[in-house]
């Protein structure tokens, strides 16, 4: 006989019905209902879903929720995180403000800084475009043919820049542009320096737009070469 219908020896034992809370004697082992109506009933009824607990935002303890979009376990804790929300308030208030503030030459040393960030990393196994420096035995830097101080229209030009060491050749001898020009006209082609030249004697003054604009694309060539 199956352990679930096996009669018990002792017929005195009582419990109470899970349905009805009533005592009943217990006739078969394991036996939880009083009777096969209580059993029906138990099972039509719906099981009660687990209660949802959230993380406090600000101690990471988990909780119950009293109230909708409730965000905190405590009362100490809802005075933390109105203090942290108070504060990332003035920070995002002082960005606007300084946003707000930000000059033309701002967005242009912006857009240079992800620029020259973005010819390191292309150079990075390239040695030096002045003295033929291998990779390891300098700091990388990006150096440009024409400068860009002066020569704003080609500053984030990618045939103006290029793999140089920083301490020896574009500090020390500002450039090594005697060295600089055969190497880059070998790497590039007499006929694209040619066209960087043309566009350097072009004024062009970029607008906030367009450094914006130059300083996301790089942002994800930079990317797209690390992921290789």
């Amino acid at each position: 006989m199956n352990k679930s219908v096996r009669r018990l020896t002792n017929k005195n034992k009582k419990m109470r019905c899970k349905n009805c809370n009533i005592k009943f004697e217990v006739v078969y082992f394991n036996q939880k209902f009083c009777s096969n109506e209580c059993k029906h009933k138990e099972e039509k009824q719906p099981k009660k879903k687990a209660k949802r607990l959230y993380k406090c935002k600000q101690c990471n303890t988990p909780f119950e929720r009293m109230k909708p979009l409730q965000a905190v376990c405590s009362p100490i804790c809802a005075i933390g995180y109105s203090k942290v929300l108070e504060a990332k308030k003035q920070r995002k208030e002082t960005r606007d403000l300084k946003q707000q503030m930000k000059t033309w030459m701002d967005y242009y040393q912006e857009a240079l800084k992800v620029f020259n960030s973005y010819i390191r990393e292309r150079d990075r196994l390239q040695p030096c475009i002045s003295c033929d420096a291998l990779p390891g035995t300098y700091r990388l830097t990006s150096g440009h043919y024409f400068p860009q101080g002066q020569n704003k229209s080609v500053a984030l030009d990618v045939d103006n820049a290029h793999s140089q060491c920083w301490f020896n050749c574009n500090k020390n001898k500002s450039g090594n542009l005697a060295e600089y020009y055969p190497r880059l006209i070998k790497k590039i082609g007499q006929q694209r320096f040619d066209a960087l030249e043309q566009r350097k004697n072009t004024l062009k003054k970029y607008s906030i737009p367009e450094l914006i604009e130059i300083k996301v694309i790089f942002k994800d060539k930079i990317k797209t070469l690390k992921q290789k």
